[in-house]
């Protein structure tokens, strides 16, 4: 039992830790894209849904998961969320983006009992100047999927999709 807490608390307390990440813009000025990540909020015990980059030409960058640990409160009975994560990057260059749909439990814990979903895949594509890309997604017991759509809902490359 003692391990059990134990390894809870570490996991509530390293589930803190981030670093800034990758800087797509770093030494770069001029116009940028911007790739945004969602989330479908849930309430009680039922987990958040996220859809978001993790990685930029393979470059780990900080995403809405890291960025809710940090900016989040726990204080029963209320959990407070910030969910933010955007992602300026250069346009005209070909990006390879590592994006991911997880199931994210305010209270830790309750992932050990609650279901879980995750996929996640690489997409290349070449983002405009001026233009705003978000990361969608679907996490069903039926189909796991996740993608990069333009502001006219086209999708940027594929869909990368599997059965649960």
């Amino acid at each position: 039992m003692r391990a059990v807490v134990a390894m809870c608390l570490a996991a509530v307390t390293l589930s803190g830790c981030d670093s800034p990440g990758y800087d797509a813009t770093k030494d770069y000025a001029g116009p940028t894209a911007i790739i945004t990540d969602t989330y479908v909020e849930s309430y009680g015990v039922n987990p958040t849904r996220f859809y978001m980059v993790t990685k930029i030409n393979g470059h780990s960058v900080r995403n809405s998961i890291t960025t809710t640990a940090n900016n989040s409160t726990f204080a029963p009975p209320t959990v407070e969320f910030t969910k933010a994560a955007a992602h300026p990057v250069p346009p005209g260059q070909r990006l390879t983006l590592h994006i991911e749909g997880t199931t994210h439990y305010a209270v830790p814990v309750n992932a050990l009992f609650g279901k879980n979903y995750d996929i996640s895949g690489d997409i290349s594509f070449t983002p405009q100047a001026d233009q705003t890309y978000t990361v969608r997604g679907v996490l069903t017991t039926f189909l796991t999927s996740v993608w990069v759509e333009d502001a006219k809902g086209q999708v940027q490359d594929r869909k990368i999709e599997k059965e649960p």
